[in-house]
């Protein structure tokens, strides 16, 4: 049996990592043991005045626990912002203090300021060497973050690796019904933040209905936009054309996908590689995005969906309009997304990926 000790929040959180690491952990072979080690704030514990102190006391539990027991591999999930580098940071000086050899980090985010701000700084570039070039294996979701890594000196190119997300697939084999797409319906589905383009793509929404009076835009996620976006739609006059499905997790997610027939994702975020992107092609949806973070090495522009250069109402718009207007181009995406998605993306085929890492790990 091989012992897994997997770093990550609370699974009542929402989250990327937070979900990514659920569906790992319910995928994994029998002959592998994840042991969940919950890092941050929990639901129901400590009050807001002691959240600055969760790092040093969950640094504390994972010292005691790597102390009195053994496992095959440790399995750290930070992103490249301050607030991770400083918690993952500690957690990773615990485990490098505790001779802990077996370590994987899995960047799952990545925000180009901070890059910068450790790039200008030789200390900056020592210490993130010094914590995160520990780990014997170091993955990241996209080669451009690769190239930055390795160039951190020091940092040892043969330990740094691409790999990718995953969707669940269990949600889509219990909902085989509605598989009739609805080319009028164009979706969203993100958390609510002003970063993922949700304000230019309700712009280009509003721009395109006089020629598409039927079309109607989903916005599925919830987030701290969220009270602005309805009052934005409210002043826009288009209440009756946009609909808010709140968060969906799921079968009910895979029922809102599967009604609609485009999937607009003009995100301008710190992205990483976005879940709800291979949810979309699984459910074979033509797809508008961009290129932040991972996006590229999963969408290749022309072929199985368009990638923005710039973000503008105007952009969005534009390539919104160029798929609306060409049927067989919306069918081949459709067609090159769902085999990829499944072929490349499910959560058994990344699954197993990981259970050869966690394997090979420390041999």
């Amino acid at each position: 049996m091989i012992r897994v000790l997997i770093l990550s929040r609370d699974a009542q959180w929402f989250g990327g990592v937070v979900n990514f690491i659920a569906t790992l952990t319910r995928n994994l072979g029998q002959d592998f043991e994840p042991v969940p080690f919950l890092v941050g704030r929990r639901k129901g514990s400590l009050g807001i005045l002691m959240r600055p102190l969760y790092p040093i006391f969950d640094a504390v539990r994972l010292a005691r626990l790597v102390r009195h027991e053994r496992f095959d591999a440790v399995h750290v999930n930070p992103s490249l912002t301050y607030a991770s580098l400083l918690r993952d940071g500690l957690f990773l000086l615990v485990l490098r203090l505790a001779r802990v050899k077996n370590v994987i980090v899995s960047f799952h985010g990545w925000v180009e300021p901070v890059e910068r701000r450790i790039t200008g700084s030789r200390i900056l570039q020592a210490l993130f060497r010094y914590l995160f070039g520990y780990a014997q294996h170091t993955l990241v979701l996209a080669e451009g973050f690769r190239d930055w890594l390795v160039s951190v000196p020091g940092f040892n190119p043969d330990r740094v690796q691409l790999f990718t997300t995953m969707f669940d697939d269990a949600d889509f084999g219990q909902d085989q019904e509605n598989t009739t797409y609805d080319d009028d319906r164009v979706l969203f589905l993100s958390r609510l933040v002003r970063e993922k383009g949700i304000y230019e793509l309700i712009e280009a929404f509003r721009i395109l209905l006089p020629d598409y009076p039927q079309l109607q835009l989903v916005i599925a996620g919830n987030g701290p936009e969220q009270g602005r976006l309805h009052t934005c739609i409210q002043q826009a006059g288009l209440a009756d054309r946009v609909e808010f499905t709140g968060y969906v997790r799921g079968i009910e997610k895979v029922r809102v996908l599967k009604q609609a027939g485009l999937f607009v994702f003009p995100t301008y975020y710190g992205e990483g590689c976005p879940v709800s992107l291979l949810e979309a092609m699984a459910a074979g949806l033509p797809v508008i995005t961009t290129r932040a973070g991972g996006i590229s090495h999963i969408v290749r522009d022309q072929e199985n969906g368009l990638l923005l250069d710039e973000v503008t109402p105007e952009t969005v718009a534009m390539a919104m309009r160029r798929l609306l207007d060409n049927r067989e181009l919306r069918e081949a995406m459709r067609s090159a997304n769902t085999r990829e998605a499944w072929e490349k993306y499910s959560a058994p085929v990344v699954t197993r990926q990981f259970e050869n890492l966690y394997a090979g790990v420390g041999k």
